[in-house]
């Protein structure tokens, strides 16, 4: 595909993030949905396509 472009998305951090599971950051699974979405928003800005992307990625990894 020479010339051309693609979006390619390296979700790599948002997966150790969600099930990380080493101190001092325990790992995202079996936490409430609200401080997980807090953490996120923490690192995310939510107001942003960028951020509204990967939080829809959340949810893909969720169903």
């Amino acid at each position: 595909m020479t010339g051309s472009k693609y979006l390619s998305d390296h979700l790599g951090p948002l997966r150790r993030f969600l099930r990380r599971r080493s101190p001092p950051q325990a790992s995202q699974v079996g936490q409430p949905w609200n401080d997980v979405y807090s953490q996120l928003c923490q690192r995310l800005d939510p107001s942003t396509m960028a951020g509204q992307h990967v939080i829809g990625h959340v949810w893909g990894m969720w169903k």
